[in-house]
Order: structure tokens, then C-alpha cells, then sequence
């Protein structure tokens, strides 16, 4: 099952789609649309339109450099990847906070990635399995499991397809719970047109579901620039983990 899984990934080359992204906590209730465009195994381009109160944002990513620009704002935010403080990140756009234990740096490039893709590539050597499908069981459960937390993944007994992955602390509380449906085939593969990440202690939810998906397309790498005045280039950066 997880080797079956592992080969639908491998064969995603890239990914094009279209779709509604939402963040919803007790305090914020936002929706846009989302624009994404990402090439294995580390390009990513994300352009919003309507949300967390900026008419448009385009974001590109990879796994040394970032680039964020809001041009109704005329602000331009760039740097190494390791500069970059995804909470304060979130914060600003959005005012959701998430506690440091949430979201370790290291892991970043990986969520995020993941997230816009719905599918990443799982290590079959640390996954224990919980159980084994049979007639009786409508899931297959597997877990890692270390001093600090417990990570379970959850598929449908008769397919490979992730339905969801659930994150717990030390005291078997669920911290964050990723769930993946709506599965739609394009060149062979299956991609997840609806993903949900559920952060239980913040209170927060971030979903994205996609209308349009292509795999396979052919992608130029400019396609992949983000067109910037060069004058602000110049005069906004990003320094010591805050905007400037």
C-alpha cells in the first residue's frame, strides 16, 4: 500500500491547478482564489486573488530562496529560505498564530509543498503497521512513533489513496490532523482535490480545494518569474525574521 502510494507520487512531474483556498479560526473567516504551479522536486508558485485582504499575492518558493509580492501594496518581501519566519509570515497576513511546536523550519519546505500537491513521499521504513485491511475493516492504520509524538496514517482498505494523517503530543493529544479526499485521476496519477490541515490547539483551519488539476504539463522555468518593478526590489526586503 505505502510502495503503491509512494509510485503515484513519483510519477507527479508537475502540477498545475486552480481552486478556493479558506482560513478560518475563531477570530479570521477568509476564502480566495488560488492559482499554483509546481515542479518536482522544489519549484513552487502560488498567486491568490481576494484573500487575507490583499487583492492579489504572488509567492514563489524552492528550497534555498522565497519571494512574496503584494503589488497593491507595492511591497516585496525576498530572501533565503532560512530567513524566512513562517509564523510572523502568517501572522501578518492572516493574524493566525501558530506555537513554535507547530511549525519547525526544518519541515517548512515539506508542508508547504505537500500541502499545494496533496500527496508527499513516505518512508516506508519508519511506518509500523496497526493494523492490516480484511473485510471487516474499512482502513488500513499506520503510525511512527518517537519520545515526543505519534504521527498515524490513515488509508481506505481497498486503496492506496492518504486519507489522513493525524499528529499527537506526548500526552496522545491530536495537535494537527491533515485530511485528503476527493481524489481525481490525470495522466495516471491521483491527486486529492480537497486537502484540510486542522491545527487543534490554535483553532484553525486551512483548506484548499481545486476545481482544475493538470499533471504533466510541461513547465518552462519562466513561467515560474514573478514580474516586480525594479524599484521596489530596491527599497523592501526581508531582515531578521520581520517585514520591513
Amino acid at each position: 500500500m505505502i510502495e503503491a502510494y509512494n509510485e503515484n507520487y513519483n510519477r507527479i512531474n508537475t502540477l498545475t491547478g486552480e481552486g478556493l483556498i479558506f482560513v478560518q479560526s475563531e477570530e479570521f473567516n477568509q476564502s480566495g482564489i488560488v492559482y499554483v504551479m509546481i515542479k518536482k522536486p522544489d519549484s513552487l508558485k502560488v498567486v491568490l486573488e481576494g484573500p487575507f485582504g490583499v487583492d492579489v499575492a504572488s509567492f514563489f518558493l524552492d528550497k534555498n530562496e522565497f519571494l512574496l509580492y503584494l503589488p497593491r501594496e507595492e511591497l516585496v518581501f525576498s530572501g533565503r529560505l532560512d530567513t524566512l519566519n513562517i509564523r510572523q509570515l502568517l501572522y501578518d497576513l492572516t493574524e493566525l498564530r501558530l506555537s513554535g511546536e507547530t511549525i519547525e523550519l526544518q519541515d517548512f519546505f515539506k508542508e508547504i509543498f505537500g500541502f499545494f500537491l496533496g500527496i508527499s513521499l513516505l518512508e516506508k521504513n519508519d511506518m509500523i503497521p496497526v493494523n492490516f485491511a480484511d473485510s471487516t475493516r474499512k482502513s488500513t492504520i499506520f503510525k511512527i512513533h518517537d519520545s515526543l509524538s505519534e504521527i498515524i496514517y490513515e488509508f481506505p482498505s481497498d486503496r492506496e489513496w492518504l486519507q489522513k494523517i493525524q499528529i499527537m503530543d506526548e500526552a496522545r493529544k491530536i495537535r494537527v490532523e491533515k485530511s485528503f479526499s476527493r481524489y481525481a485521476k490525470s495522466k495516471g496519477t491521483h491527486i486529492p482535490r480537497g486537502i484540510k490541515y486542522k491545527f487543534f490547539q490554535e483553532r484553525v483551519l486551512i483548506a484548499l480545494q481545486y476545481t482544475k488539476i493538470r499533471v504533466n504539463k510541461s513547465i518552462k522555468p519562466k513561467e515560474f518569474h514573478i514580474d516586480i518593478p525594479p524599484e521596489l526590489m530596491r527599497i523592501h526586503h526581508f531582515v531578521g525574521g520581520k517585514f520591513n
